[in-house]
């Protein structure tokens, strides 16, 4: 089993971190792991709270395990027809409901599409034809940074 060195330094600013060592899957969680692994300077600064836990299970677990992640969607329109590729486009973007600019920042690979979003937008696009046929532009394998 691979285990990524982990490092505060690696999570975006603002990454939610958690203090919870009484929580029974903490080993295994990433917001646990990344403020274990460098406690911040600040005095300040996002977490999860306790109240995310309830019934042994916490409600922001992350895996601290890496995930394959991906980004681009020039390959999921490749197959598709001129009108389809509109509508299909208009969907994404509808999906990310933060405008164009989200959108593209998930296009050029500034941030990266979690498991979740992946199996998101391959549900749409099995609106336009099989799921085995749409795939992302490129993949890594990674940390999962995203909340």
């Amino acid at each position: 089993m691979f285990k990524a060195i982990l490092d505060i330094k690696n999570a975006p600013a603002g990454y939610p971190l958690c203090f919870n060592h009484q929580c029974s899957r903490c080993q295994e969680c990433l917001h646990y792991q990344v403020a274990q692994s460098k406690t911040p300077r600040r005095p300040y600064g996002r977490t999860v709270l306790p109240t995310a836990w309830a019934d042994g299970e916490c409600k922001c677990f992350k895996s601290a395990e890496p995930q394959e992640l991906a980004w681009g969607f020039n390959k999921l329109y490749e197959k598709l027809l001129p009108y389809q590729k509109s509508m299909a486009r208009s969907t994404l973007r509808l999906y990310f409901s933060a405008g164009m600019s989200t959108y593209y920042r998930y296009h050029y690979g500034e941030k990266v599409l979690s498991v979740e979003q992946q199996k998101d937008i391959l549900d749409i696009m099995s609106e336009y034809g099989s799921r085995d046929q749409f795939a992302f532009d490129n993949y890594v394998t990674s940390l999962d940074f995203s909340w």
